[in-house]
């Protein structure tokens, strides 16, 4: 299985999730995994084919509602001959999955990811708002980000993805 992971973080926490994708697919799949900082690497997130990977995962961190501006423009990619998922940090989901409250949680995924997917035309394989972190004056305002969550998703991606190639 190969593996792209394009993110895009603001404080921190996407870097954390995406690297936790990558270290769950890695050590449960044997997946070959490239991971990029869209913000940071610019110039290879241009030349990157994403029908190059089995899966392209791209994550945005959520603030005030919108997503960072690197990913939503990699979300302009083609993406024909792969299967695509979107993760989002927000605080929101994260809030929502500690509340148990689902249909608040859906409502931010609706409002997250599905839109964006909509607007570009991905008919996506796997999605999820995972928690966040806020920090304010280098305190932490609040925290809803769970590892768990996160490696729970992936494993699930992980085993949809060797359904559909069994190869991979």
């Amino acid at each position: 299985m190969k593996c792209l992971i394009a993110y895009c973080t603001r404080y921190g926490v996407t870097r954390e999730t995406s690297n936790v994708i990558a270290e769950t697919l890695k050590s449960n799949f044997d997946a070959e995994v490239d991971i990029i900082d869209l913000k940071e690497e610019k110039k290879r997130a241009k030349s990157v084919n994403p029908n190059d990977y089995d899966i392209v995962i791209v994550g945005s961190s959520i603030r005030i509602g919108r997503w960072t501006k690197e990913a939503k423009n990699f979300l302009k990619s083609d993406f024909k001959n792969t299967h695509v998922a979107i993760f989002v940090s927000s605080g929101r989901c994260g809030q929502a999955i500690e509340d148990d409250d689902m249909e608040e949680y859906d409502k931010y995924e609706q409002k997250y990811i599905d839109r964006i997917a909509e607007k570009q035309g991905l008919k996506l394989f796997a999605k999820r708002g995972f928690g966040g972190r806020m920090e304010r004056g280098g305190e932490v305002q609040s925290d809803t980000w769970n590892r768990d969550h996160i490696v729970e998703w992936t494993v699930e991606v992980g085993k949809k993805i060797e359904e559909e190639m069994p190869s991979a």
